[in-house]
């Protein structure tokens, strides 16, 4: 049975919201409303799946992190920006023990938080926690309707029985939670089922990407790549549920690898920013910046980096095969 919850965080007039509604769009990252800057932060390259599809190249688990206390003075420096919705993300970003004192204390800097996560070890203790802690909503993966699809998708045996979990959980929270399925040739034939079963577990929302050239998904697409005929039948079948959804109130995405007609801008390095776990400033999580003390979050901060155009881009199109990677 469906749960009931609500469909956007609670907010007061003129602070900063997701914007939620049915579109498409070329960004995974949402706009906020009223305008502002947001920022996708790693804060750990630690995660417990292997999921084909993953923009990372390579491991990073020993690579150094953002200890606890610099973490702490990070966010503070992300306020002093003007950082309006912080996003966290991995990696797996309930891999890093300290998630929910970061969570606490950007929620009581006034901050929107956004998790972006797989669900593995999310119950409803951890999201009655995280609920509490900040103006929270969720992302969500749910790469198959069934766990043979979801779990081969993820490189991970039972990960399909921890994201169904964590989405009863957080709706049972009543935290908004947005579900991404990324659609390749192994899944895309469960595109509708997905939505069904996003709507039965409570979700408020659901977004269909579209596999992005990247990391281990460049390496796999010769095989996980859908051609026209395949793209066709997912997008009929994902129009299909909108029009049974929409008045439901389940709004539905499609994320196209590339600018599209309706939303053909990028804020790349401007309204969106991005925190590798090393503490590095990058205009976004796919296109990085030289490694350089110029934006080392530790050492100077954003409001600096951002008013010297370091992190500026020129409308990049994240679907480009020659696009540079992570």
């Amino acid at each position: 049975m469906r749960q009931a919850q609500r469909t956007t965080p609670a907010v007061a007039p003129g602070e900063a919201q997701s914007v939620r509604q049915a579109r498409a769009r070329c960004c995974q990252h949402r706009a906020i409303t009223p305008p502002g800057l947001r920022l996708v932060w790693e804060v750990t390259a630690h995660c417990s799946q292997a999921c084909l599809h993953c923009f990372r190249p390579r491991p990073r688990e020993l690579w150094p992190e953002l200890e606890t206390g610099q973490a702490l003075r990070v966010l503070s420096d992300m306020a002093r920006a003007g950082v309006k919705k912080l996003v966290f993300t991995g990696g797996e970003p309930l891999c890093r023990p300290d998630l929910f004192i970061l969570a606490t204390e950007a929620g009581r800097l006034g901050m929107l938080v956004e998790l972006f996560t797989s669900g593995q070890g999310l119950g409803r203790a951890e999201a009655d926690v995280l609920a509490q802690a900040a103006r929270l909503e969720c992302t969500l993966s749910l790469d198959g309707a069934c766990a043979d699809v979801h779990d081969r998708m993820r490189g991970t045996p039972g990960s399909f029985a921890a994201a169904t979990r964590a989405l009863r959980a957080l709706a049972g929270a009543e935290v908004p939670v947005d579900v991404v399925m990324v659609v390749t040739r192994l899944n895309f034939h469960q595109a509708g089922a997905v939505a069904d079963l996003a709507w039965e577990l409570g979700a408020s929302s659901v977004s269909f990407w579209e596999l992005r050239p990247y990391g281990r998904a460049r390496r796999n697409l010769a095989w996980l790549e859908l051609g026209p005929a395949e793209t066709s039948r997912w997008l009929e079948s994902i129009a299909q549920k909108r029009e049974e959804y929409g008045p439901r109130g389940l709004l539905i995405e499609t994320v196209r690898a590339g600018p599209s007609a309706e939303d053909p801008g990028c804020d790349a390095g401007r309204d969106l920013v991005a925190l590798d776990p090393q503490g590095h400033y990058h205009p976004c999580t796919l296109l990085r910046a030289p490694r350089t003390i110029l934006t080392q979050a530790t050492l100077r901060p954003l409001t600096w980096i951002l008013a010297r155009g370091y992190l500026a881009w020129d409308r990049p199109d994240c679907g480009r095969r020659e696009g540079k990677g992570n």
